[in-house]
């Protein structure tokens, strides 16, 4: 599984901001790697709006601490879209897999804003 910024996905690498496509050897890695791109990537990043960026500042400042642990919130979400870890390489390296039904429904929302309902009715999402 990759992660990367969405504002700045289709400028060319060079012109992008370091970390913006991260990829979590595992589940339990995500935190982690999500945390290296809000320190590393966010406020770097040519693309994002500014206005994004003073919302993204607003709720960074407001976020109530020591509440849960982050990390086993990030575990526990993946594992709830269909995520899990594989091991390869002969269980030298772990990986993150994703189920072929999860995949196809998250390619579809990142591609064109739609997700698909639990009937399998498509659904337009709210852009921001």
């Amino acid at each position: 599984i990759g992660l990367r910024c969405a504002y700045c996905a289709k400028l060319r690498p060079a012109d992008r901001a370091e970390r913006a496509i991260c990829y979590p050897s595992s589940i339990s890695r995500m935190y982690q790697t999500v945390a290296d791109m809000q320190r590393f990537h966010f406020e770097s990043c040519p693309a994002i709006p500014q206005r994004i960026r003073q919302i993204y500042r607003s709720l960074k400042t407001t976020r109530p601490r020591g509440q849960g642990s982050p990390q086993a919130y990030w575990a526990q979400s993946a594992r709830d879209i269909g995520l899990t870890d594989t091991n390869i390489d002969g269980g030298k390296k772990q990986n993150i897999k994703v189920g072929s039904m999860q995949l196809l429904s998250m390619q579809l929302k990142v591609e064109s804003g739609l997700t698909v309902t639990e009937d399998g009715r498509l659904r337009a999402e709210a852009m921001q």
